[in-house]
């Protein structure tokens, strides 16, 4: 009875429940990806979700992905990639930027396109580092990259939905966020 009390005991026990845990989702994502199930057959009905909730408050991680950002006002790496290529088809094309302001019409977006595609130094779309390899040819400094992130971050301002995990995350209802986000806007959510 004493080892099962001991921290390492747990720890132990906590491995073996991650590695099944991982197993189970690895079992998932294969199956989604082969086809046999579709991500709808991976989210519950709300009422499903209020009651699970309610049992699991405090085992539950949440993590905040682009959409979060976007909600916040922060473009996202897809728009921002857009953005590259119009800047380097703007300066490599010699044309003034107001030639190629509306960047969502589709007549102007694959102009652009075809020109990126056709550069050899350029990525190809959807290559896994187009985003990377966009952003370096548009700004090959890292603090003129670093400014850049910090003006599109800059006029983010946190959403309703920072603002109710922020308050969940102070009264203890979400005890952990995951990111992979670049700003701040759940921070500043606390403020």
């Amino acid at each position: 009875h004493q080892i099962c009390q001991s921290p390492v005991y747990h720890l132990t026990a906590r491995l073996a429940r991650c590695r099944e845990k991982r197993h189970h989702l690895n079992k998932i994502s294969s199956n989604v990806g082969s086809g046999n199930k579709q991500l709808s057959d991976f989210v519950m009905p709300y009422d499903q979700f209020v009651r699970s909730f309610a049992l699991r408050k405090h085992r539950l991680s949440w993590f905040l992905g682009a959409g979060a950002s976007a909600s916040g006002g922060i473009p996202t790496a897809w728009e921002m990639s857009w953005e590259f290529k119009a800047q380097i088809y703007a300066s490599m094309r010699k044309i003034p930027a107001a030639e190629i302001r509306d960047i969502s019409h589709p007549t102007v977006r694959d102009r652009i396109q075809e020109f990126i595609s056709d550069s050899k130094d350029l990525p190809k779309p959807n290559e896994p580092d187009e985003y990377a390899r966009l952003f370096a040819a548009a700004y090959p400094s890292a603090s003129d990259r670093r400014d850049f992130l910090d003006r599109h971050i800059g006029v983010g301002k946190p959403s309703t939905g920072h603002i109710i995990l922020a308050l969940m995350m102070r009264d203890g209802i979400a005890r952990v966020v995951w990111t992979t986000n670049f700003d701040v806007l759940i921070e500043d959510a606390f403020t």
